[in-house]
């Protein structure tokens, strides 16, 4: 049969819609592209699924001609064929012609408004098995049971405990894990490709309300039902391990809000920073790494935030210098460059601006909670080139030691939805032990604080889900005996009392919700991170990048320390850093004549 050869679109706002055509028996699937104009389309429906690493490879007929798709999309389009005669949907591999480049840039430029107009966005997840079947189901009792729990009026207590109650079972349920379901059954829904993908974001983001539909083979659930489902955030002394599918919809929803928000003419979400999205897209996966920007460009353009055009003719260093150019320029803040920072393998790519490709080699969370700058304001320009961003700060200190780093395959603990597991709890326990020998050489603390007072806040960052001193300060001799086993040597100087727990309280403790919680957020908060102290006594955590005689750095503006190594004239940038002592404008002042200008490249 002859091949499927496309015609050029003869308008800049014009997309094709594939007509598909049934019933379907045995043959392959049929229809017929049409080209449209965005501006005034006929109804059609949009469809989300992944390419995954498949190549073209089933055949489906167009306009009486053979064209290759892969066995995902082709398995998707006959589920929405499924008792219908004709169906109108917008499918990326289908209506655009991937080999032509300008194309794919004019359609990419269009895609958000293509997801916009659509009637209805249909996800697809994947055939079913008996698992996802079951986990479905419940998601959907667990979605209603909240929806219900939600309406005032008479028994709203009791019709809260009983939604509670089935969400305590709910999740003993997936406390039974096995070596053929690891993550539960709730994880056989969100462990599929299309959660981690970057472009379902934007799709999902971008559609009408309440207008997006999940299958799974035969099952369906609307998006809406899902979040409900796996929001937990009402639910009093739920664990922290037990929310993280909640994070597999929660940038999708985030951002979906925002696009009402813009239409309905309301302020965006509070924290919601052209940065903030970008930041996003390094946990997400892309075919080609140039969508970790163009994936979000329809977004940004309906929020009116400044994103380069797409353009796959650009060398991708270009494409991310541009965009981490426009998030600072137009949120004012290197919020980016605390929220990603991390080594690149890109060259030519400068070393602050975010290699999006890739995980990042440390993270850093909570920046928003601190004002190492105080109230000042960020002062930068750049260079005509826009390669070398010129910041004003002040130097504070040199990185005189560093200890172990906090390291192994943690992009899978976040990622795909792992807690930390006894192994690597012990792994960690014997870094932080190391970092233990490292801070007890500190005989006091630059402003007073018990030597062990500073190392607990710094380890956990000041505080778990909030800041909160006094908390940490209560919890950690526990914790600290846990992590030290009771080590006298550990003890710093017997600040803490070594003996808090015996052998069998420690074994008790590991097993509460308090020890889980705080184990959690010392992994995740310094997942790939060092201790390090400065030569002037400081103490705090940073990238695993850096090296004895790197310089500590606050920039005006902003809320964390940077830490950098000089080459000649300019500086590396290496990410932020938590400085004990240093995170509250302790040591910013209003003297200006001590500000140096520091070039990074």
């Amino acid at each position: 049969m002859e091949q499927y050869r496309y015609s050029p679109l003869s308008e800049p706002r014009s997309f094709r819609v594939l007509y598909l055509r049934g019933p379907l028996y045995d043959g392959p699937v049929q229809g017929e592209l049409r080209e449209a104009n965005i501006d005034t389309c006929p109804e059609y429906e949009a469809l989300s699924y992944t390419w995954e690493s498949q190549t073209p490879s089933v055949q489906i007929i167009c306009d009486g001609r053979a064209l290759l798709v892969t066995m995902n999309c082709e398995t998707a389009l006959r589920r929405l064929l499924r008792g219908r005669l004709n169906r109108p949907v917008w499918v990326d591999s289908v209506c655009i012609n991937q080999d032509l480049v300008a194309e794919r840039n004019q359609q990419v430029r269009l895609m958000g408004e293509i997801y916009r107009k659509a009637a209805r966005v249909n996800v697809w997840l994947g055939p079913s098995t008996e698992t996802t079947d079951a986990a479905i189901s419940n998601l959907k009792k667990t979605a209603v049971s909240a929806l219900i729990a939600m309406v005032p009026g008479p028994f709203l207590g009791w019709r809260r405990g009983r939604h509670e109650k089935r969400v305590a079972n709910l999740q003993a349920e997936e406390a039974h894990h096995t070596g053929s379901l690891p993550y539960g059954q709730i994880g056989s829904i969100f462990t599929r490709p299309w959660f981690r993908r970057l472009w379902v974001v934007q799709e999902v983001a971008m559609s009408r309300s309440n207008a997006v539909m999940f299958y799974c083979g035969d099952q369906m659930i609307r998006f809406e039902l899902l979040f409900t489902a796996v929001d937990y955030s009402n639910i009093p002394n739920m664990p922290p391990s037990q929310r993280h599918w909640f994070s597999y919809l929660a940038v999708p929803r985030m951002l979906k809000d925002a696009v009402a928000f813009q239409y309905e003419g309301k302020p965006l979400p509070v924290g919601l920073t052209l940065s903030a999205m970008l930041a996003t897209t390094i946990w997400r996966e892309a075919t080609d790494p140039k969508d970790k920007i163009f994936g979000f460009y329809g977004i940004a353009q309906y929020l009116g935030w400044p994103l380069p055009e797409p353009d796959y003719e650009k060398p991708i260093y270009q494409i991310y210098t541009e965009a981490a150019r426009c998030a600072i320029q137009h949120d004012n803040t290197l919020e980016l460059l605390e929220s990603v920072p991390g080594s690149t393998h890109i060259e030519n790519l400068p070393s602050w601006v975010p290699d999006f490709s890739q995980l990042p080699s440390s993270i850093f969370k909570r920046s928003a909670t601190f004002a190492a700058a105080g109230a000042t304001n960020l002062q930068f320009y750049f260079t005509e080139s826009g390669r070398r961003l010129s910041l004003l700060g002040r130097f504070i200190d040199v990185i005189d030691v560093r200890g172990s780093s906090l390291v192994w395959g943690w992009e899978n603990t976040i990622y795909k939805g792992s807690m930390p597991s006894p192994g690597m709890v012990q792994e960690a326990g014997q870094t932080i032990r190391q970092w233990v020998h490292i801070a007890q050489r500190l005989p006091a603390y630059l402003n007073g604080e018990p030597v062990s007072h500073a190392f607990a806040r710094t380890l956990l960052m000041d505080g778990l889900r909030d800041r909160n001193t006094a908390q940490i300060l209560q919890l950690y001799p526990e914790f600290h005996s846990v992590l030290t086993e009771g080590d006298v040597q550990l003890s710093f100087a017997n600040e803490l009392p070594h003996d808090v727990l015996d052998p069998e309280g420690r074994k008790a403790y590991m097993q509460t919700a308090t020890f889980q919680a705080m184990v959690e957020h010392a992994i995740m908060t310094n997942l790939g991170r060092t201790l390090v102290l400065t030569a002037g006594g400081m103490m705090g955590t940073a990238s695993d990048l850096v090296q004895l005689g790197d310089i500590v750095v606050i920039f005006s503006g902003s809320k964390v320390p940077s830490i950098l190594r000089e080459q000649g004239d300019n500086f590396l940038f290496l990410g932020p850093a938590y400085v004990h002592g240093a995170m509250d404008g302790e040591l910013w002042t209003d003297d200006q004549s001590d500000l140096h200008e520091f070039s990074l490249v």
